[in-house]
C-alpha cells in the first residue's frame, strides 16, 4: 500500500512542480517581452532562467524527499527520475505559455527579434534570405499549439535534465534501514 501512496505522491508532486515551474518561466518570459530583452541582455535573462529552474527543482525534490521520509531514503536515479517527470510536466506548460506568447499575443515582435538576429549576424546575405524564406513557408506548421508542447518538451527535459543530474547529486538521501516507517498519510502543503 505504502509503494502505491508513494507513486501517486511521485506523480502528484512532479505535476505540482512542473506547472508551477512552468508558469514561473511563463512568467519570466512574459517580463522579457515587456522589458524587450530578448534584444538586450540575453545572458542575464538566461542566467536567471537558470537560477528559476534550479530553484524550483531543489524545492519541488526537497519536498518529496520528506514526503519518502528516512526509512526508503532518496536515491540518486529516483532524485533524476523525479526531476524528469517533473521537466516533462513543465516543458508542456512553457510549450503551450510560448505559444500564447509568440502566436496569439505578439506575433511579430518575435518575427522582428528573428529577423534582426539574422541580419546582425555573421551569415552572408544570400544564406538570410534563404532563411528567412524558409520561415515563411514553415510559418503555418509552426504555429500549432502541438508543436510548441513537444518543443517545450524536448527543451526543458534537455536543459532540465543537465541541471537536475546537479541537483540530484544535492538532493539524494540514502535509505536508514534503522528509521522508524511513516504514516501512509500524503498531506501535501506548499
Amino acid at each position: 500500500m505504502r509503494e502505491r501512496n508513494l507513486s501517486k505522491v511521485f506523480w502528484t508532486e512532479a505535476l505540482a512542480g512542473g506547472v508551477v515551474l512552468g508558469v514561473i518561466l511563463f512568467i519570466w518570459d512574459l517580463i522579457g517581452y515587456g522589458m524587450d530583452m530578448p534584444m538586450k541582455g540575453s545572458g542575464m535573462t538566461s542566467f536567471v532562467q537558470f537560477i528559476l529552474i534550479a530553484g524550483g527543482l531543489i524545492y519541488f525534490c526537497r519536498r518529496m524527499r520528506e514526503f519518502r521520509g528516512l526509512a526508503l531514503g532518496f536515491p540518486y536515479t529516483t532524485v533524476f527520475g523525479f526531476v524528469m517527470a517533473m521537466m516533462l510536466f513543465t516543458g508542456v506548460v512553457y510549450g503551450v505559455g510560448s505559444f500564447f506568447l509568440q502566436v496569439v499575443i505578439a506575433p511579430g515582435y518575435f518575427d522582428d527579434v528573428f529577423e534582426t538576429m539574422l541580419l546582425n549576424s555573421s551569415l552572408n546575405e544570400t544564406l538570410v534570405e534563404q532563411t528567412l524564406e524558409m520561415r515563411e513557408t514553415m510559418s503555418s506548421v509552426m504555429k500549432n499549439p502541438i508543436i510548441y508542447a513537444f518543443s517545450g518538451i524536448f527543451t526543458m527535459c534537455i536543459y532540465g535534465g543537465l541541471v537536475g543530474l546537479i541537483v540530484a547529486a544535492f538532493i539524494k538521501r540514502p535509505a536508514d534501514p534503522f528509521a522508524a516507517q511513516d504514516t501512509d498519510e500524503y498531506n501535501p502543503t506548499f
